[in-house]
C-alpha cells in the first residue's frame, strides 16, 4: 500500500483531495514507513512548498523525517530561496 501510494504521490500532493490522502497516510505511518513518501519529492520541496494543496503535505513530510532527512529539507528549501522570497 505505501509503494502505490509513494508511486502516486506527486499527484496525490497537488489534488484538492488527495493531498489529505497523503497527510492521513502519513499520520497512521511511522517514521521508517514513511520514508518511500519522503523521498518521492526529494528535489521538489521547494517547489511543492509553494502550492496551496501540498504545502500542508510537506510541512507533515517535515514532522516525519529524521534529522537527516530534516536537514536535507533545510538544505533543498534555502537552497531555492529565491523562487520562495519571489512568491
Amino acid at each position: 500500500m505505501i509503494e502505490l501510494i509513494s508511486k502516486s504521490s506527486l499527484e496525490l500532493i497537488q489534488n484538492p483531495y488527495g493531498n489529505y490522502a497523503l497527510q492521513t497516510a502519513l499520520d497512521f505511518l511511522d517514521e521508517t514507513q514513511s520514508q518511500l513518501i519522503l523521498d518521492s519529492f526529494k528535489g521538489k520541496y521547494a517547489q511543492l512548498s509553494l502550492l496551496k494543496f501540498s504545502s500542508n503535505v510537506i510541512e507533515k513530510c517535515f514532522g516525519k523525517a529524521d534529522k537527516q532527512r530534516k536537514n536535507e529539507i533545510i538544505k533543498e528549501l534555502t537552497n531555492n530561496q529565491d523562487k520562495i522570497i519571489s512568491n
